[in-house]
């Protein structure tokens, strides 16, 4: 039996921030992408439902793009 798993927008914003690192992102635009294959990957795969307000989630994310910054000018990320 395959559980629907429902992540967070923190969990989200983590799962983004960690392929972000991992792939060097350095601009808004980088990371708006990210969000995108993020968020698409979690629909596809059925861990986030298309009813579960994906433009609103996507807004979010993009929306943090400072928070993951702020996190790799101090080395955190």
């Amino acid at each position: 039996m395959v559980e629907n798993l429902e992540y967070s927008p923190e969990e989200l914003y983590g799962a983004v921030r960690e392929r972000a690192e991992a792939e060097g992102v350095t601009s808004q635009e980088q990371w708006d992408d990210m969000v995108e294959v993020v968020l698409n990957e979690k629909v596809d795969w059925a861990e986030v439902e298309d009813d579960d307000n994906i433009s609103q989630l996507r807004d979010d994310l993009r929306s943090r793009y400072a928070d993951y910054k702020r996190g790799a000018e101090k080395g955190a990320v």
